[in-house]
């Protein structure tokens, strides 16, 4: 006699939404003086070079919300400040972006 044997092997997969890229982050900075407008930028901790994220700011913010980061995974950020001939000359130091959901 042959018996048939049928086996089902159900695998779940869990994605929390941190893991889906819901975790954000507010960078801020003081106002400087003459800047007519300010560019943010930023990197993961560990690597050499910032990545540039939003240009034009209005020089009247002071702060920012960045969306879609990873868990797990630390963030520096860096502001510039723009004169009027577009150049940027002041920066506001590396800082670490803090995540919240």
């Amino acid at each position: 006699m042959l018996s048939v044997v049928v086996l089902t092997v159900v695998v779940l997969v869990f994605v929390s939404p941190a893991s889906a890229g819901s975790l954000k982050g507010e960078a801020s900075w003081k106002k400087v003086s003459g800047a007519v407008k300010y560019n943010l930028y930023y990197k993961e901790k560990g690597d050499k070079g910032y990545t540039f994220a939003v240009g034009n700011l209005p020089s009247s913010s002071t702060k920012l919300t960045l969306t879609n980061l990873k868990d797990y995974v630390k963030y520096l950020y860096n502001v510039a400040a723009v004169d009027s001939s577009g150049k940027e000359y002041s920066w506001s130091g590396e800082k670490r972006l803090f995540k919240s959901f």
